[in-house]
């Protein structure tokens, strides 16, 4: 379908009618034009929202102009452009020397967190504060906003790493752009902003432990499927929409408001009781999934499948691209293409059997470690919260 429009949709679900009958129910988002296409087509079928989508739609009512904002202001200051100027600079120094490239892969090379002592070069111990800041990405479960919130992440990153940053350019290291640092962490509409996000988080995140889908602790990604019986996730969800804070938030916020609205809105299609179906063995009771990321999965993987041999993010480009690489393909039926390739030898077995495969392993090698982002073994940091304290503290 060109877009999610119901008069795309509409058509699709008469065809499937058409072709299927009519389904015991149906497990979708919060999209006007499915909601009126499945009204339409389905009329008196039971119609449920997935707990999923219905989390993610409400946290970026909630919480999404904060989260923009910060990003705006963060990049208004262009501090990962100069942070990131300074992570080569650094790289390229620590590369070009034996004695600090063997210093760092020692200290990387431990199974556990090593405490920095003072016979530490600086210049590896900001290389290394750097990083983690501007792989603020690393903490995020594939989840997306507003479960995932990079940009808050960079800036929280940013003010635990600074005052160490600052007292590492006092050691002698000029190219750390402590200023602009700490121009960033004293702006005082950007500090609200973040305090009133960190707020909004907590309130979002409790609602996601009562519907136990996507929770903050688990890992699954996309392929969390949720987990506790229906009536429990319906009775933690009744006591959170009712407690006296959210009443009381709704009250007198806006956006908090707009998340109670939302949930009653939607309630009936939010928890749905058995539905009892006659089978040839006789009644049965089926529970409607509580979301449609079962079936998003087999999108999910082809996606994956199709990115990892073309190397493409967009799987529209790869269908694109299935026509243009055709002609190479055929070209090979073409006898004089073919011996042009081939040069002298019978198939293209032989010809690829030239190949000296120690030189092409040597190059492989060394394009790895010319175009590789940071030493081996340096990403197992990335996702460890609060790394620049931990590092210092470790006995």
């Amino acid at each position: 379908m060109p877009t999610e429009d119901s008069q795309y949709i509409i058509p699709l679900l008469q065809h499937l009618k058409s072709d299927y009958g009519s389904p015991i129910a149906c497990v979708h988002d919060m999209g006007n034009a499915i909601l009126k296409s499945v009204k339409q087509v389905f009329p008196g079928v039971a119609d449920f929202i997935c707990h999923f989508h219905f989390l993610r739609d409400l946290g970026k009512d909630l919480f999404d102009f904060e989260y923009r904002t910060i990003r705006r202001y963060t990049r208004a200051y262009n501090i990962q452009a100069k942070l990131k100027k300074c992570s080569k600079q650094l790289k390229q120094l620590i590369d070009n020397d034996l004695t600090l490239s063997d210093s760092l892969n020692g200290y990387l090379s431990h199974q556990t967190i090593q405490c920095i002592n003072d016979d530490f070069d600086p210049r590896l111990t900001a290389y290394i504060f750097i990083s983690w800041v501007l792989e603020y990405n690393s903490v995020s479960n594939g989840l997306g906003f507003p479960f995932d919130r990079p940009h808050l992440e960079f800036y929280l990153r940013l003010k635990e790493a600074y005052p160490l940053l600052k007292q590492l350019k006092q050691k002698g290291i000029k190219t750390i752009p402590v200023d602009v640092m700490s121009r960033t962490l004293t702006d005082r509409a950007l500090q609200k902003l973040v305090q009133r996000i960190q707020e909004k988080i907590i309130i979002f995140d409790e609602l996601r432990e009562a519907m136990r889908i996507a929770c903050p602790d688990k890992t699954q990604g996309l392929n969390d499927n949720g987990d506790d019986d229906i009536k429990n996730i319906e009775k933690r969800v009744s006591q959170f929409r009712h407690s006296s804070r959210i009443v009381k938030l709704a009250s007198s916020d806006t956006s908090y408001h707009k998340m109670v609205k939302q949930i009653d809105k939607y309630w009936s299609k939010l928890f749905a009781d058995p539905i009892e179906i006659e089978t040839p063995s006789g009644k049965m009771m089926i529970q409607p999934q509580r979301t449609n990321n079962l079936m998003e999965q087999s999108f999910r993987f082809l996606k994956r499948d199709r990115r990892k041999k073309s190397g493409q993010h967009s799987l529209t480009k790869t269908l694109k691209g299935m026509l243009a690489d055709t002609p190479l393909v055929r070209n090979l039926s073409n006898l004089d293409y073919l011996r042009i390739l081939l040069k002298g030898k019978e198939t293209l077995a032989e010809r690829f059997a030239e190949t000296d495969i120690l030189q092409v392993r040597k190059e492989e090698k060394e394009n790895e470690r010319r175009w590789r982002k940071y030493p081996k073994r340096m990403s197992k940091l990335f996702k460890i919260p609060h790394l620049p304290q931990k590092i210092l503290k470790v006995a």
